[in-house]
Order: structure tokens, then sequence, then C-alpha cells
């Protein structure tokens, strides 16, 4: 007779045996059977651009321009002298954080935001910008998501997993003249805007803006590039306390340059909205990481994290503004599409194929992956946010051609 282990016992006879097997065999068919409910969405393709780049890059030996990416990679934020400041076994640290966020992180973004005129119980700290789309949508009672023509193809996945029709619109006057018509449909706005870097005056924004909410429709606001170009004495944040049906989404990633701390934030003056969200927010994620959103709150409230993130924005900014400059000398910039915007965030759309910039070693996105149109396979998004030397060495080669 044979001995089986397992990790209770010893199994010594026929009768434990079969059961034994039985329960094994049970457990593997349900397994085999379980229900799965696909989100029907795919890898994202700049995922596997990443990929290719890497595998390339290995390969050959040389170094490559990952310029696919919405990475801010002039230099890193120095956060490394906010440390001390930071008691790591401090009950505020090791305790749950509460849902809504860092009650002292909020006030922070009250202040150098709203200039202190928004109530902190209408600002939700999320897990970054997706994470406050996401919810968004979750809360929301709509039927459809209006996106720009140009859109982060985030949106339409984000559309998908929530059971959403996805539409465009290909400019302003459009979107207003299908909004007077729809209901059940919330419109996002992205100024900056991904994948094009266009960015509109906020005369016209706020114009638009208050059409839409004269009409009663949600307006999900989606701007993480902003604060990167306007820096802290933006009074638009604290314009946009007057609309009832403004949802600001926004996010220290791209701004300050924290990525990999997925802290965000989102401001409603909706009060159902709001006690909605937070229920949301609270199931989905019971609170972000404190020690990411203490860091931020140093960058935002003390004297010597504000100096660091000027220092760190104007380097930035420099540099972008310096490779796009070079990008129009060279004619390289798709002048057609910025005809009613300014380039002015961390992308561009430049009139070369991706298969033209992978021979130099750049890696961007096919425009054509950011529409529904067609006619658009021979442009690349790139992302400009790099340093002005490494950009002109890469690119240099193929403004020779």
């Amino acid at each position: 007779m044979q001995t089986l282990q397992t990790s209770n016992a010893t199994i010594d006879s026929p009768k434990q045996w079969a059961e034994t097997t039985l329960n094994l065999y049970i457990c593997s068919f349900k397994l085999n059977c379980m229900e799965i409910k696909p989100t029907g969405v795919p890898i994202s393709a700049i995922v596997e651009i990443g990929n290719k780049a890497r595998k390339a890059q290995q390969e050959a030996q040389q170094d490559c321009l990952l310029i696919h990416v919405g990475i801010n990679n002039v230099v890193p934020i120095n956060i490394n002298s906010l440390l001390p400041k930071i008691d790591f076994n401090s009950p505020l640290l090791q305790n749950y954080p509460g849902a809504s966020g860092l009650p002292q992180l909020r006030a922070a973004i009250n202040q150098n935001y709203f200039n202190n005129k928004a109530s902190e119980n209408h600002i939700f700290v999320t897990s970054g910008g997706m994470n406050g789309l996401y919810i968004t949508l979750k809360t929301l009672n709509i039927s459809t998501l209006y996106t720009p023509k140009f859109y982060w193809g985030t949106y339409r996945m984000l559309a998908h997993i929530n059971k959403l029709q996805h539409a465009c619109y290909n400019d302003f006057q459009h979107l207003l003249d299908m909004a007077k018509n729809s209901d059940h449909i919330a419109i996002i706005i992205n100024d900056p805007g991904n994948p094009l870097g266009e960015k509109h005056s906020d005369s016209k924004l706020l114009e638009v803006i208050n059409k839409l909410d004269l009409l009663g429709l949600p307006i999900i606001l989606d701007i993480p590039y902003r604060r990167l170009f306007t820096g802290m004495n933006d009074l638009f944040y604290q314009r946009l306390l007057s609309f009832e049906n403004v949802i600001i989404v926004d996010s220290f990633s791209k701004s300050y340059g924290l990525s990999g701390y997925r802290i965000g934030f989102i401001h409603s003056n909706h009060e159902l909205f709001n006690r909605e969200f937070g229920r949301n927010l609270l199931y989905c994620s019971n609170g972000q990481n404190v020690v990411g959103q203490e860091i931020i709150r140093l960058l935002l409230s003390t004297p010597e994290g504000q100096e660091i993130s000027e220092q760190y924005r104007k380097e930035t900014i420099k540099h972008i503004m310096e490779n796009i400059r070079w990008l129009k000398e060279q004619q390289l910039i798709y002048e057609p599409i910025y005809k009613e915007a300014e380039l002015w965030g961390i992308y561009s759309v430049i009139n070369r194929s991706v298969e033209e910039l992978e021979k130099y070693r750049i890696y961007g996105v096919p425009l054509s992956f950011f529409t529904l149109d067609t006619g658009y396979q021979n442009l690349s998004r790139i992302c400009v946010s790099e340093r002005h030397e490494r950009f002109v060495s890469f690119f240099s080669q193929l403004s020779k051609q």
C-alpha cells in the first residue's frame, strides 16, 4: 500500500486515499470551471513599445531614446533633503490614513491650488490620476463618455471597463453643438493635452466650461500637466470653484515628477457626487500611501519644499521648450494639428513615422494609436521632456535626412 504525505497528515488507508483523491479532483474541477469576467481591453500598446525598445537596446548594446511614455526625464525632483523632516515611526504614518487622504495634505492642496477658497471636504486624495478617473466614471450615472478627437488611450479603455459608449468631439464648437442635444454623458477636457501637447487659452476653456456647466453636464477636467507650466501663481483652479458640475482630476506624477508615488487628487463642488465618490474610493483603496502623501505635503506647504519644486519645474520647462523650439527649426513638428492651440505640453506630434525614428534608436508612438480617424499612420507622438543635449544628439541624425 502506498503512503501519501499531505500538509496535515500521512494517508495510509485505501479509504483515506480515495477520499483525498476525490477532494483533489473536485478542487481541480472547480478551478478549471471558474468563471471570469473579461475586461475586454488589451494591454497598452505603449507598454509593448517599451518592451520592444528595451530589448533592442539590450541586443544592440547601444543607448536608445525612449520617448514613447510621458515621463519627465530632464532632472529628478530632489526630495532627499525633506526626508529628515519625516517621522517614519509616528502614528500618522503607521496607521490607516483615511480614505479621503491625510487632512494635512488636503489642507496643503487647498492652500496651494485654491488659495484656501475650496472646502477640504471636496478634495479627495487618489492613487494617481488614473485611479481618480476610474472612480469618477464608476460614480457618474452616464451612458457615454465624450473625449477629444485625439485622446489618451486609457480614456477609451476606462469607458469600456465601465460599460460606457465612447464618442469624440473634433473641437470645442463641435462639442457644444453635440452637448445641447445629449443627456447621460460626461465630457473630458484634457489641457495641456495628451497626445498632442496642445494648450488652449484659459479664457477659451472657461467659456466652454461655463456653457457646459449651464447644461448640467459633468465636465471632467483632466489636467495633470498644467501645474508644471503654470507654477504656484496659477489662478485657474480658483476660477473653477464657481462651477457646480466640474470635476478636477489632477496628480503629482507629471507636475512634480513623482509618477512612482501614485498620488493625485480630485475636486468637485457637487455634494451628491462627493458623497458617492468618497464611498467608492473607500472600498476601492481604503486610503493611499501615507509616506507619499507626507512627502507631497512637504513639497506643497514648506518653504524648502516649494523651492525644490520650483527648481525642478524651471529646469524641466527650460529643456522642454528648447526641444520644441529645435524641432520647429528643423521643421519636424506637424504644424497643421496646432492651428487652434499652442504647443505647450510635454508631448509633440512630429512628421515622421515610428519606423523612421527606430532607424536612429528613437522610440515614439504612432499618432494613429490615439484617434479613431484614419490617415495619421506616418506621424508620431513623442515626449519632449528630455535633456536638450541628449534629445538633439539623437534627432540631429534624423533631421539630416
